[in-house]
């Protein structure tokens, strides 16, 4: 009677940030420099599954056919070696070995250890340059892991794009802050979802808060500037207004003298020198006409009072 064998169901894979998750995580409950685990993992295979050599070498750090890859999975076929590459099981398989040549160790010495010991590449010299570049990007990357929050996410998910997509000489480039910031604002916002995890970050609004006490603070100083000008230029105006009035002034012990007056009294001078004095008599008034007396001062006669 013949037996039926059913195959095993291929291992769930990880691929991207859930990737390069899983790894950091597992480096460092192995004491590996995760850092330096990543770098080499992104020369050799990246973070998307990737099979090398000719279809035979599978996954981040590219488990080669009669080299590195168990015997038990290369049995099993193509389908299995890819998904074993991209597993945890596989993944973990890896580390074990990379842990037995690296612990302990940090650095760019860590990434040519595990390239010259495990990986053993054709040519490990310019594998570990190339490796080596990465490693302060992922330094970088795993500084904002520790701190947790949305910008971290943000980050790698556009560094891993950058690199999936070919473009290469992309070392440092989230060192930069900018690149960074750009990546907090506006990647998260690109669909309903995104929108709703940008608004429910507190990191976000922690730096909108920071944001408008700085801008609060910049409008109370402009405006106190603004109100202590004039009130400096008005005291300035006074002492400048009293100095003289002080200098004008007469001394208390001084004596006053009145002016007498010797002319002639007012009524015996001309009706114009009454009228500039502001002293009239009833015979300055001219009469209007229709008034008695109009018609006689319009003849020159004199008019008695």
């Amino acid at each position: 009677m013949a037996t039926s064998t059913t195959a095993k169901p291929a291992p769930k894979g990880l691929y991207g940030v859930d990737l390069v998750n899983y790894i950091s995580g597992a480096a460092k409950q192995l004491n590996i420099d995760p850092a330096a685990v990543l770098a080499v993992a992104q020369s050799e295979g990246g973070f998307s599954g990737a099979v090398g050599d000719q279809g035979t070498s599978f996954g981040p750090f590219q488990l080669h056919q009669g080299g590195k890859l168990p015997a038990s999975v290369q049995a099993q076929g193509l389908t299995a070696e890819k998904a074993f590459g991209n597993s945890p099981a596989g993944i973990n398989y890896a580390l074990q070995g990379i842990a037995g040549v690296a612990t302990g160790t940090t650095g760019t010495d860590t990434v040519s250890k595990i390239v010259t010991n495990f990986e053993q590449p054709l040519n490990p010299g310019a594998e570990v340059q190339t490796a080596s570049g990465y490693y302060p990007d992922w330094k970088n990357l795993l500084n904002l892991q520790s701190q947790g929050g949305q910008l971290y996410n943000n980050s790698l998910t556009g560094y891993l794009g950058h690199f999936e997509s070919g473009v290469t000489g992309a070392p440092n480039a989230v060192a930069n802050e900018a690149t960074n910031i750009a990546n907090t604002v506006t990647a998260p916002i690109t669909s309903a979802e995104g929108l709703i995890a940008w608004v429910t970050d507190i990191h976000h609004w922690e730096m909108l808060a920071g944001g408008i006490l700085i801008l609060t603070g910049i409008v109370m100083l402009g405006r106190s500037a603004s109100s202590s000008k004039p009130a400096k230029q008005v005291q300035g105006a006074a002492s400048t207004v009293a100095a003289p009035v002080q200098s004008r002034s007469r001394p208390a012990s001084a004596p006053t003298t009145s002016r007498q007056n010797t002319g002639p009294p007012l009524s015996q001078t001309s009706a114009r020198r009454r009228r500039e004095a502001g002293f009239t008599l009833p015979a300055d008034r001219k009469p209007k006409r229709g008034q008695a007396g109009s018609s006689r001062r319009a003849r020159g006669e004199r008019i008695p009072f």
